[in-house]
């Protein structure tokens, strides 16, 4: 079987419906069934291979994906089961020869292989990832961290990498970038008035023993919210202009961990 990279962007970017409607000569039709089942698996095995050339910071270098940190994964997680991508090129490792044919067509690289009389499940999800991870279009493709469609990228660049991830459209790029610093800037004005709180808290118990409860004390929790309200006035970057009782209550657990913080590093 042939299969190019037009015919597994379409599979991993329409819907399970219209994968189903085959129309070329000499395709059998997939049940809906198959279909979905063909997606899911897919996907999960492009995505498990796409997130090997992530960063935990969210850099990615398409280059650098390999069956290497998939296996590192799995011995991190240790007690799960082995990813199914993982299991698939283990199996094609120890049970397949080698039968590959590699040609280019229309500027598309085509991967035929012969798997003999093997039977698997997902056996066609299984198939098409191999093809996938035996030419070079496993560093091209790429999916889009804003809007999750897939795309091609133009070449494999062995030393690029995408600060903030890769996107198919630089709007998607600024879009994402924009919700991005949004998200930092209120994370940052959270927890300056964690801080701002705990610190009034710490005050509390030097001068007087505040009770284990300290949040069900009203009168205490209104000298917190006094303390937070007048930084935020002066800090530039808020998000909100002000805390009332319920917040210090809401946050009470995190408050409560920065003020432990605090004494022990006083």
């Amino acid at each position: 079987m042939d299969l190019d990279e037009g015919e597994i962007l379409d599979l991993l970017n329409s819907r399970p419906t219209d994968s189903s409607l085959v129309s070329e000569p000499l395709k059998t039709k997939r049940s809906a069934e198959r279909t979905s089942d063909l997606h899911r698996n897919l996907r999960d095995r492009m995505d498990a291979w796409i997130e090997t050339g992530r960063s935990p910071e969210g850099r990615e270098q398409p280059a650098k994906r390999s069956v290497e940190q998939l296996e590192r994964q799995s011995y991190v997680n240790a007690d799960a089961d082995l990813d199914p991508l993982l299991r698939d090129w283990y199996w094609y490792g120890s049970q397949v020869q080698l039968r590959a044919k590699l040609q280019s067509r229309s500027g598309s690289t085509l991967v035929t292989l012969n798997f003999g009389g093997e039977i698997r499940k997902h056996a066609e999800a299984t198939t098409m990832m191999l093809k996938v991870l035996l030419s070079d279009f496993r560093f091209r493709i790429a999916k889009c961290r804003h809007c999750n469609r897939y795309f091609v990228l133009p070449k494999v660049q062995p030393k690029k990498v995408y600060a903030n991830g890769t996107f198919c459209t630089t709007f998607h790029n600024r879009a994402w970038s924009a919700t991005k610093r949004t998200f930092e800037r209120r994370l940052e004005c959270k927890n300056k008035r964690i801080e701002w709180a705990a610190a009034r808290l710490v005050l509390e118990f030097h001068t007087k023993r505040a009770p284990t409860d300290w949040w069900k004390d009203d009168a205490l929790a209104d000298k917190m919210v006094r303390a937070v309200n007048q930084q935020l006035v002066r800090f530039a970057a808020r998000t909100v202009d002000e805390v009332k009782r319920n917040w210090i209550r809401l946050h009470r657990k995190e408050i409560q961990e920065k003020a432990s913080e605090l004494e022990n590093s006083s």
